[in-house]
C-alpha cells in the first residue's frame, strides 16, 4: 500500500469476528505513504516476508491492537520508515521451520535500514526466539549508504549516523535472545517485563551490540531503567544487571545514557503492571483462538517458541 491519509479499522467487522490476513502481509511503503492508522487486524502466517512492513520512506504511521505470527521473516520490520508507532499489539510464534532462505528464523521485529523516530509500547511479544525487537540505527549493504531495497526494484537510502528509539511497557515472554539495541541507535529500554518460558535461556533481557559494520555510524546508546525480568525480578538494585554489553554483562559508560532520550510522551506504567494491564488489552479485537491460547500460555508458564502455526492449520482445515 503506497496511499497515505487513511484509516484501516478491522474493529468496523467485530460482529463478522474481525478482519485476518492469511497467507501474505501488509506492506506500507514509500513517501506517499503517511499518516496512516491500522487497528485491529490480524496478519496469520506471512509467507517468505513480513508480517507487517513498514518502510520506503512511510511516515507518521500508528499500528494499535494489531495481532501478528508466524512469519517467514520478522512479524514486523520497519526499514526506512519514520515516526512509527507499534502499541498494544501481540508479536508472536515467528516461524522456526518456514520459507526464510537462511532456515529457522523466529523474529520478533527489525527495525534497521534508516528507521528513526520509533515508538514500541504495551506490547506483547511471545514465543519469538529472537528481536524482541532489534533495534538498529543502520543496516543493509551495498556501498555509499544505499541497498539494493527490501523491495524488488526499489533503491532506499539507509545511512543513519544516529536513529531515535523508545521501547516502554512491554510485556516479553518465552524468548531466546531478548531486546537488542546496535549501532547508530539511541534507545529508551524503560519500565518493560521480561520472563522466561520453556525456551529458556541465561542470556540477558537486554543486549548492546559493540561492533560497527559501518564507516560513520556511532556506537548505541541506552537508557536503561526501571525493567524487571530474571535478572532483576523485584525490579530493585542495579539498572543494567539485566543487560549485556558485548560478551559483558553490566554497564559500560561508552555505551550509557544517563537521561532519556527526548520522545514524545507515553503513559508509562511501573513495570510491575505491564503483565495485566497488557494481556487485559493487548492484540486486535476480539480475541481469536491464537489470542486467548497466547495468553493463557503465559499465565500458566507454557508455550514452544516459533510454533503454533501447524496446529491452527490443522484446526481451521486450511
Amino acid at each position: 500500500m503506497r496511499n497515505g491519509r487513511l484509516t484501516i479499522d478491522g474493529a468496523s467487522a467485530a460482529d463478522k469476528g474481525g478482519v485476518t490476513l492469511h497467507g501474505h502481509g501488509m506492506y506500507l511503503l514509500g513517501l506517499t505513504c503517511r499518516d496512516v492508522i491500522v487497528r485491529h487486524l490480524r496478519v496469520r502466517r506471512s509467507r517468505r516476508g513480513d508480517g507487517i512492513g513498514i518502510g520506503e520512506g512511510a511516515h507518521r504511521v500508528l499500528i494499535d491492537h494489531c495481532s501478528v505470527s508466524w512469519a517467514d521473516d520478522e512479524n514486523f520490520g520497519i526499514n526506512c520508515g519514520h515516526y512509527v508507532t507499534v502499541q498494544w499489539c501481540i508479536i508472536s510464534e515467528g516461524l522456526i521451520e518456514g520459507e526464510h532462505p537462511k532456515g529457522a528464523h523466529s523474529k520478533g521485529m527489525l527495525v534497521a535500514h534508516g528507521a528513526n523516530h520509533v515508538s514500541l509500547h504495551h506490547n506483547f511479544w511471545t514465543g519469538n526466539v529472537d528481536r524482541n525487537a532489534l533495534l538498529y540505527g543502520v543496516g543493509g549493504g551495498g556501498k555509499g549508504g544505499e541497498m539494493a531495497g527490501t523491495y524488488p526494484g526499489e533503491k532506499m537510502a539507509i545511512y543513519m549516523p544516529t536513529a531515535v528509539f523508545d521501547f516502554r511497557n512491554n510485556l516479553v515472554y518465552n524468548f531466546l535472545y531478548g531486546t537488542r539495541v546496535a549501532q547508530g541507535a539511541h534507545a529508551n529500554v524503560v519500565n518493560n517485563y521480561y520472563r522466561h518460558g520453556p525456551t529458556v535461556t541465561d542470556d540477558f533481557e537486554v543486549h548492546i551490540g559493540t561492533l560497527l559494520f559501518y564507516p560513520g555510524s556511532e556506537r548505541p546508546k541506552v537508557y536503561c531503567s526501571g525493567n524487571i525480568g530474571p535478572h532483576r525480578p523485584n525490579g530493585q538494585g542495579d539498572d543494567w544487571s539485566l543487560v549485556r554489553v558485548g560478551k559483558t554483562p553490566g554497564s559500560d559508560p561508552e555505551f550509557r545514557r544517563d537521561k532519556e532520550v527526548l520522545v514524545p510522551p507515553v503513559t508509562t506504567h511501573p513495570a510491575a503492571e505491564v503483565p495485566e494491564r497488557v494481556l487485559r488489552s493487548a492484540g486486535a479485537h476480539p480475541r481469536d483462538d491464537v489470542d486467548l491460547r497466547l495468553v493463557e500460555e503465559f499465565r500458566k508458564g507454557m508455550g514452544k517458541a516459533g510454533y503454533g502455526y501447524v496446529e491452527w492449520k490443522q484446526k481451521h482445515g486450511l
